[in-house]
């Protein structure tokens, strides 16, 4: 169990391709203040869809370019 002391909740919209694996339109995810574009797909590998990160990645752990950061 990993416990933060201070932390940022994250509102995470899938579109199209991710929400068909999903399942869900959106999600909130709390992570800490310091945490990654890759610690948020970690999580979302372990709390929403585990194989996230396999969508999301490509083969050398990189971002993959179909993900769009942003607000919505």
């Amino acid at each position: 169990m990993t416990i933060y002391t201070e932390s940022m909740k994250i509102k995470v919209k899938f579109l199209t391709l991710v929400y068909e694996l999903t399942r869900k339109l959106r999600v909130e995810i709390e992570l800490p203040n310091n945490a990654t574009l890759l610690d948020l797909i970690r999580k979302i590998d372990e709390e929403v869809y585990p194989g996230f990160s396999k969508v999301m990645l490509d083969c050398n752990g990189q971002v993959s370019p179909l993900l769009v950061v942003g607000g919505f």
